[in-house]
């Protein structure tokens, strides 16, 4: 708002230039008088003020902003300083001056921001030798408030209307008044919209296909003056979004036969396409069939499953499914139902002088899974073994025993590395490493990955391994020359512990956390573990290249559970503990994949292991079997003659391939 200023009575707004004369002069009394009182060319001691009648209209146009008034006295003879107050009241009381100002020169310029609207009043007085001189008598001027705005601004240009499906999108550009506001866009059958300045475009939806509609578009401004207005119009149509590009996740899918099914999902681009319709198809239905994305596993062998946009069949994506013979388990056997370890779950088991160890709630350890022996008391969930030595960590504090009992911390301070709980253990390339873990202040998930040579001496080998985005911590184990890692969601090695790839993003077994992680039979085994404490599993996954995964068992016989111990001992895999579905578990089980059979008359007959030769007598069915390094499918064998066979054979060798029967 500009704010214009007038003398009392005056028909027009002006600026006030009040001529002010300011002098101190001191009379034969060493007095001062009021500078406005009088006016002499001589000194009288009494400067005088120009007459407000003085001012001329035209000043303000002098003014290139026009926000300032000048006020000004004649000068006093001797004068130091001038002093101006401005008040919406003649008496000038402390509350009502709007502006007090001291200078050393006799001319003034006062914002009219500074001021108020209406009637104000003005006075100045002269200062000499350090004593200010009488104010003169109280002068007045008109500010008035800016005169209505009725100026409507100018139309928009350049308007467009693009009809879309039931959609008409406007777009124009903005005129160039200082105070435009926006635009008001109307239209018969429609509701009245307002689109603010600075968003030239906007999006009328819920039209009606085949209508045609004239839109109004009136600019206004901050007075809410429009503009006459602009038209333009538009007649929705149904459009036809084509199909770009068809994708299928995973881009890769293990199976077994007899297992469990997978599922592809399609989805096609772009996201606004008309017809999103996929039809799946399998490159071999004798090797996998699909419906609705969901995959059936039939026979061993590798198959591509696609799904090709129905708008388009040229828009496909695809998934390369590797179909495997697999396992079925025969049995894990429930080796203990209570340890008598009591509570023990968030455990590192391990294989140590022909002993498992337990390290959880105190330290334990066993021949057989059966007894378990109570060696140390207290807590040191984190172990392994290194240069034949039991090591174990507490927050981070490093210890070792030659014997479980005797602990030597190594270190006479905390290790450099922050205190963890839960970190991954292990030895590798001659020295220690840590990986991951949880803060013990405020539960975040570390990352980083460190190594020692003596338990001493501790270096970060990397601040960031990529393997705990998704929280907890990695499941790690050293297997063929690297170290691997099993992030909740990803499959991840390093050769170096410093640099880390990721072998596989998105694995076919269910994301988890808390898992077990052993190498059995020159492969690494998955077992068991949780989604966010909330979905627990009991299945079993294995990989004999760590990238693909097969499931071996979605439902073994021991309870579903995590945070258990999980080692290889004694030939077997061994499940110990842990906590699920019902409380914390006490159980101990193992499980053996050496060849055996369930024969007619005879019970689990052990297969031979070697190559010698077997005369055919009873005929048996194999109804269930174990597979480690003798490749045995299902179907019917030959017992050794004799009344009562205790084992037979079709003549299997080391290789793990049949050969004939003699």
């Amino acid at each position: 708002m500009r704010r214009r200023y007038r003398t009392p009575g005056a028909p027009v707004l002006v600026s006030i230039v009040a001529c002010i004369a300011i002098a101190a002069c001191q009379n034969a009394f060493g007095k001062f008088e009021n500078p406005i009182d009088s006016l002499s060319t001589k000194y009288t001691g009494v400067p005088t003020v120009d007459t407000p009648d003085k001012i001329e209209a035209a000043k303000e146009a002098d003014l290139s902003d026009g926000t300032n008034v000048r006020l000004t006295a004649t000068t006093v003879f001797g004068a130091t300083d001038y002093s101006v107050q401005v008040s919406r009241t003649a008496n000038f009381a402390d509350a009502d001056i709007l502006k007090a100002a001291m200078q050393p020169t006799n001319i003034f310029s006062i914002k009219l921001s500074d001021l108020a609207a209406g009637t104000l009043y003005w006075r100045v007085a002269a200062k000499k030798g350090g004593s200010l001189g009488p104010y003169s008598p109280a002068k007045s001027f008109v500010v008035a408030g800016s005169a209505a705005d009725t100026v409507a601004p100018a139309n928009v240009t350049e308007l467009t209307a693009a009809a879309g499906n039931g959609q008409v999108t406007l777009s124009w550009t903005e005129p160039g008044d200082a105070d435009f506001a926006g635009v008001e866009i109307s239209a018969p059958g429609i509701t009245a919209q307002t689109v603010a300045k600075g968003t030239a475009i906007k999006l009328i939806n819920g039209l009606t296909n085949g209508n045609a509609y004239t839109f109004t578009v009136k600019a206004y401004d901050t007075a809410n003056n429009k503009a006459s207005g602009v038209t333009a119009s538009g007649t929705p149509t149904v459009v036809t979004v084509a199909v770009s590009a068809v994708s299928v996740a995973p881009t890769t899918l293990s199976l077994t036969v007899g297992g469990a099914t997978g599922t592809l999902t399609a989805t096609v681009a772009p996201t606004d396409a008309s017809n999103k319709f996929v039809t799946w198809s399998s490159g071999d239905a004798t090797i996998a069939t699909v419906s609705s994305g969901v995959v059936t596993p039939v026979k061993a062998g590798t198959v591509t499953i696609s799904a090709a946009s129905v708008a388009d069949g040229t828009k496909k994506g695809s998934c390369v499914v590797t179909v495997g013979t697999g396992t079925v388990p025969l049995g894990w056997t429930r080796v203990a139902s209570d340890s008598g370890m009591g509570s023990q779950f968030y455990v590192t088991t391990l294989a140590y002088n022909s002993k498992m160890w337990l390290f959880g709630n105190g330290i334990w350890n066993s021949p057989d899974g059966v007894t378990w022996t109570s060696v140390k008391t207290g807590t040191a969930s984190v172990a392994t073994v290194h240069n034949n030595k039991l090591w174990a960590i507490d927050g981070n504090a490093v210890s070792c025993s030659s014997d479980g009992i005797s602990w030597i911390q190594v270190d006479s301070s905390p290790a450099t590395f922050s205190a963890r709980r839960w970190e991954a253990f292990f030895s590798f390339g001659g020295k220690l490493w840590i990986a991951g873990g949880q803060n013990t202040s405020n539960s975040t998930w570390y990352n980083d990955v460190w190594r020692s040579s003596d338990g001493v001496t501790w270096d970060r080998a990397t601040a960031d391994a990529g393997f705990a985005s998704a929280g907890g911590s990695p499941a790690c184990i050293v297997w063929n020359g690297k170290i691997w890692a099993i992030g909740s969601s990803s499959v991840l090695s390093s050769v170096d512990g410093i640099t880390w790839t990721v072998e596989n993003s998105s694995p076919a077994f269910p994301q988890r956390m808390d898992t077990g992680l052993v190498e059995y039979n020159s492969e690494l085994w998955l077992v068991a573990g949780c989604r966010d404490g909330s979905t627990v599993y009991n299945d079993i996954w294995k990989s004999s290249d760590g990238k693909t995964w097969v499931s071996v068992s979605t439902n073994a016989q021991f309870s579903e559970r995590y945070g258990h111990g999980t080692v290889t001992f004694n030939n077997a895999i061994w499940v110990v503990c842990g906590t699920g579905y019902g409380g914390t578990k006490t159980d101990v089980w193992s499980f053996s994949t050496e060849p055996s059979v369930a024969v007619s008359g005879v019970t689990m007959v052990q297969v031979p292991t070697g190559s010698g030769k077997f005369h055919q007598g009873y005929t048996v069915t194999v109804t269930a079997f174990r597979m480690s390094t003798y490749e045995i499918t299902q179907g019917q064998y030959y017992a050794v003659t004799g009344s009562a066979p205790s084992a037979f054979c079709r003549g299997f060798k080391p290789s793990g391939r049949e050969s004939d029967l003699v």
